[in-house]
This record gives C-alpha cells, structure tokens and sequence, in this order.
C-alpha cells in the first residue's frame, strides 16, 4: 500500500506500510517502525521538502499551481449529500448515553476550554 499526497490530477505516491497489513487496526498504526515504513516516510518527506523549497524560490511554479487549481476546481460539481432542512440524529445513540453517562462523567474537563 501507498500512502497519497495530492488532489485528482497531481498526486504523490510513496511506500509507507509493510505489505499483508490491513488499514484501520493497530498493526497498521505500528508500521511507520518498520525499516521499509520509515524509509518511505523519511525519502517522501524529502521529496516534499524539496517541491516546497520550488514553490518558495519559483514564482511561476505557484501560477501554474493556482492556474491549475483554479481548473481543477471550476470543473467539479459540487452537490451537498445532506438536504438543507436536514437535522442531525440527536437521540440516535441515547440509549447507550444514557447508560454510561455516569461512567462517563470522570473524565469530563472540570474547566472551560477556551480558544483564542
């Protein structure tokens, strides 16, 4: 498997997990250790590193970007999946809230979060 960098037309594909592991379990989140994981990581970061390094000391390469989002994004058409009046499910899980709530309850924040 690969992990992907990218948009529709522009895309970057590099080795980031062993082979025979399955995405979206615990083995997968372990795999970045292996040698072949951490290889692709490290020799995809350099490539990233250094097309951001382009994009700093070359202005025409971020025209022909925005000239090339500004295409991408005019051709997509974009539909909502959720009709405008539509209200979320609050009471979707209510039963199962209700029953743990209490247990629950011990790792609530016992302050205000604030953000600035």
């Amino acid at each position: 498997m690969a992990s992907h960098v990218g948009g529709a037309e522009r895309s970057l594909d590099f080795p980031a997990s062993v082979p025979g592991i399955n995405y979206h379990n615990w083995q997968a989140a372990v795999t970045p250790t292996s040698t072949m994981a951490h290889k692709g990581m490290v020799s995809a970061s350099k490539v990233l590193a250094g097309a951001m390094l382009d994009f700093l000391t070359k202005p025409e390469l971020v025209r022909q970007a925005r000239v090339e989002f500004e295409k991408a994004t005019t051709e997509m058409i974009y539909f909502p999946v959720l009709l405008p009046d539509a209200k979320p499910p609050l009471d979707l899980n209510k039963e199962t809230m209700d029953r743990y709530r209490a247990e629950m309850t011990k790792h609530y924040l016992n302050r205000t979060v604030r953000f600035n």
